[in-house]
Formats: structure tokens, C-alpha cells, sequence
């Protein structure tokens, strides 16, 4: 087997081997480049080996399209957001959902976690964005349109 020679090939070896029931949404490399992961309309989030597409675990928990996903600086986490209002965290390695972070109040189009990977961003359809506290699994504030400075 010929290990593809550059990140063009790689993305094309990764997106032509998805198993996605419905279009990508979101896709984003690992910190390292070895793993691709992958979030879709058909409620799933797949982790993908980055140099040969082989899907290494799928991560279901999700009631509606995922919106948006990312690793945490280090590789560890997974984090994905929903059409269903959630926010979930999983073990980038063994693909187990660590938590839930609910309450959002539209559904979510992106997420991020902060450098230091113990926060996470999400941005809502409703203009608000809300960080919360990984370890304590709470919302430790909240931005809505009426903050904004225009």
C-alpha cells in the first residue's frame, strides 16, 4: 500500500472513504494529523484515520444534524454540537460520550474548546454564544444579541 505523499491526497483519501449517510457538515484534523473527524446531517460524528481513511470508531448519541465539531488541543476530546440543542464531549480515543452540556436554547452551529481544553465555546443559531466548564459541566457564561456592540 502507497501512503499518500500530501495533505491533498490524504483529505481526498479521507472524504472519498466517509460513511456518512448524509452530507458532512464538519470535518477537522487532529492536532497531530493523524485522525480526521468527521460530523454529518445523519446524527453521527466519525473519527477517521487520517493517512489510510479507515474509520477507527463512530460516536452516536446525537437526536439531530451535527453542526459542528473539533479535538481539543491535546487529542483527548472530541467535542460535537447539535440541531438537537446539545453540546457533547467524547473520548477521542475510546469513542465513549464523557458528557452532555444541555440548556442551550437553539440549536448549536459550532463549538471549540479553549487552549487550555478545560472550556468550550458554542455558538447557537440565536446569536448567543455560551462557554462552559468542562470538569464541572456548567455554563459559566453566556453572550446573547443584546450584549453585542454594533
Amino acid at each position: 500500500m502507497t501512503l499518500p505523499s500530501s495533505t491533498q491526497e490524504v483529505t481526498t483519501l479521507a472524504l472519498s472513504t466517509l460513511q456518512h449517510q448524509g452530507f458532512v457538515k464538519s470535518m477537522v484534523f487532529s492536532p497531530d494529523g493523524t485522525r480526521i473527524v468527521s460530523g454529518s446531517f445523519d446524527q453521527s460524528v466519525w473519527v477517521w484515520d487520517a493517512l489510510t481513511g479507515v474509520e477507527l470508531t463512530s460516536l452516536n448519541g446525537h437526536t439531530s444534524f451535527v453542526n459542528s465539531v473539533a479535538f481539543s488541543p491535546d487529542g483527548t476530546h472530541i467535542v460535537s454540537g447539535s440541531g438537537d440543542q446539545s453540546v457533547r464531549v467524547w473520548d477521542a480515543l475510546m469513542g465513549e460520550e464523557l458528557t452532555s452540556l444541555n440548556g442551550h436554547s437553539s440549536e448549536v452551529n459550532s463549538v471549540v474548546f479553549l487552549p487550555h481544553a478545560i472550556r468550550i465555546v458554542s455558538g447557537l443559531d440565536n446569536n448567543t454564544i455560551t462557554a462552559w466548564n468542562m470538569a464541572q459541566h456548567q455554563n459559566y457564561w453566556t453572550f446573547t444579541p443584546e450584549h453585542w456592540i454594533v
